[in-house]
This record gives C-alpha cells, structure tokens and sequence, in this order.
C-alpha cells in the first residue's frame, strides 16, 4: 500500500483527506500485525512527492494548496519501485521515503503544535521550490536538473 507522506499531515485546506489518509494506514498496520501470523504481509509505503502527471498539473496550474508537497525531494517511479522490492524482500510494517521525512510526520502527530510552527515556513519553502522545478522545466532554470 502506498500512502504519500504529505497526505496524512493534518494541514489547511486538507483535513478530511488527511484523516482519511491516516485511518487508512492505521488500519493498514493494524491488519499487518493480525495477519502476520497467518504469514501474510502488509507493508505501508509512505512516499514524498513522485514525479506523475498529478505533479505536472501541480506545475501547470498548482498554487498555495500544493505548496507543502515541494518541501521535500521529489521522487522516480523507480525509487517506488526499489521501495516495492524492499517490502516483498524485508517485510516491515512501514517504509518512508526518504526517511527523514517519515522522522518529521511522526514528531508532527507526536506534538502537534509543531505544525503551527513549521506551517508557515514550509509552504514559503514549497512556493520557491514549485518555482524553481517550473523555471527548470521550462528551460529558464540555471540548468541544474536536481529537482531536490
């Protein structure tokens, strides 16, 4: 099961998605420790933004609400893919990519008034970097290819 990171942040504009999000790993993790003794496996896969076509509409038309899904790294169909095999092959509950950002997610619903402190910060953080990844793929970047 994959469950982006960023949706599962309890933020603005986002909050019925969010704890729709959560509950489902909840429940994802849940199941896996009840089923692994039945030698089934459930591995929650909680990625930061994957280039797809939903991020190629976020730079075409993305404003302020997508903003907090540029704070991080953006990620490959193949780094999914190294993450998939990772699963199969180790079996944990839960992968997170990167993992820092996993790190960040689970101190935000340990205290969440974190978030009112990083909120801010981060969607400025975001809105520059959505810029940038747009200047860079219409050819006026300063032709660095990283999208980090």
């Amino acid at each position: 099961m994959s469950l982006p990171l960023r949706d599962y942040l309890p933020t603005p504009g986002n909050s019925l998605y969010s704890a729709a999000k959560s509950g489902l790993r909840n429940a994802s993790i849940a199941a896996a420790i009840e089923w692994r003794t039945m030698g089934i496996s459930v591995t929650v896969i909680s990625p930061d933004l994957v280039d797809t076509p939903l991020m190629q509409k976020h730079l075409e038309s993305g404003k302020e609400e997508v903003a907090l899904t540029y704070t991080g790294v953006t990620l490959t169909v193949h780094d999914l893919e190294k993450a998939f095999w990772k699963a199969m092959r180790d079996k944990p509950l839960e992968i997170n990519l990167p993992r820092w950002r996993g790190w960040l997610t689970k101190l935000n619903h340990l205290n969440p008034s974190i978030m009112l402190w990083l909120y801010e910060p981060m969607k400025r953080r975001g809105m520059k970097r959505l810029e940038r990844i747009r200047r860079q793929r219409s050819g006026q970047g300063n032709g660095s290819d990283s999208l980090s």
